[in-house]
């Protein structure tokens, strides 16, 4: 099944990092995700994404398909134990209908706050972001 990447996978140096091996055989296509929002997580520069039924902004992320159980098991342990993979319903850019796919959603919603950006990510935490990857055994 696809899985919709909302936040710092969107980076090709995170997934590069997490994947660790030849992402090339994958295909990535832009799409949103409408009726959720995305919050900062305390303590944490990576994002979550919640489900709120007035959310009416669509979400921007990858759509990332032809993953394999490897990847998979990969991303899994990337994402760890406070998130999980649920069904999600994903607009591909330029395309009327919905797509079913996973995306990695928080078990906790009680250390969420404010908006979280990507672009600001982007521009002011993923180098550090990538050093933390590299510094740990285990990623998070």
């Amino acid at each position: 099944m696809p899985i919709f990447f909302y936040g710092t996978l969107r980076a090709p140096e995170v997934r590069t990092h997490v994947l660790q091996e030849d992402t090339m055989r994958l295909e990535f296509c832009e799409a949103s995700i409408v009726g959720c929002r995305l919050h900062k997580v305390i303590g944490a520069t990576y994002p979550a994404l919640v489900f709120h039924p007035d959310a009416t902004q669509p979400i921007a992320g990858l759509l990332a398909k032809n993953l394999t159980e490897t990847m998979i098991e990969k991303l899994d342990v990337f994402e760890g134990q406070n998130y999980g993979r649920a069904p999600v319903e994903v607009t591909i850019k330029n395309q009327p209908n919905t797509q079913r796919a996973e995306a990695y959603l928080p078990k906790n919603l009680t250390n969420l706050y404010g908006k979280w950006d990507f672009e600001d990510w982007r521009k002011n935490h993923i180098s550090k972001f990538i050093a933390s990857l590299s510094d740990n055994c285990q990623i998070i």
